[in-house]
């Protein structure tokens, strides 16, 4: 599976999961302009929205103690079901890189840029976890 198939999949599963718990795909909107074409992907807000979700999450529990890789673990298992698979697929993707950014101390927005799953002039916050 390409980058771009599995980013579409994963936008898929997290648009469709964040409308089940009352987000509408259309407030997750990003601005256009400079985002690349993968970003500019219909439903590339979803996996930037679930992405910095995620990220926080794990971030949140290195922050109370747990390790880098427990954190990641745990933050998949705290989502909501209907998100758990696309937060697994996102991980066991990028598990390696996410782990080894986490670890260099870089920020959830940072992170999910340098995977290519936010676009860089979204300046999107992360949702509260």
């Amino acid at each position: 599976m390409t980058s771009t198939s599995l980013r579409t999949g994963l936008a898929a599963l997290a648009a469709a999961a964040l409308l089940t718990i009352g987000v509408p795909a259309t407030a997750l909107a990003l601005p256009t302009g400079t985002v690349s074409a993968a970003a500019a992907e219909e439903d590339a807000p979803a996996t930037c929205a679930l992405c910095l979700y995620l990220i926080s999450g794990a971030e949140e529990r290195i922050d109370n103690g747990a390790s880098p890789e427990q954190a990641l673990d745990q933050a998949v298992a705290a989502l909501p079901a209907s998100l758990r698979p696309a937060g697994q697929a996102l991980v066991d993707t990028y598990r390696d890189r996410i782990l080894d950014l986490l670890k260099a101390g870089f920020s959830p927005q940072d992170i999910c840029l340098h995977l290519g799953l936010c676009a860089p002039s979204s300046g999107r916050s992360c949702p509260a976890t």
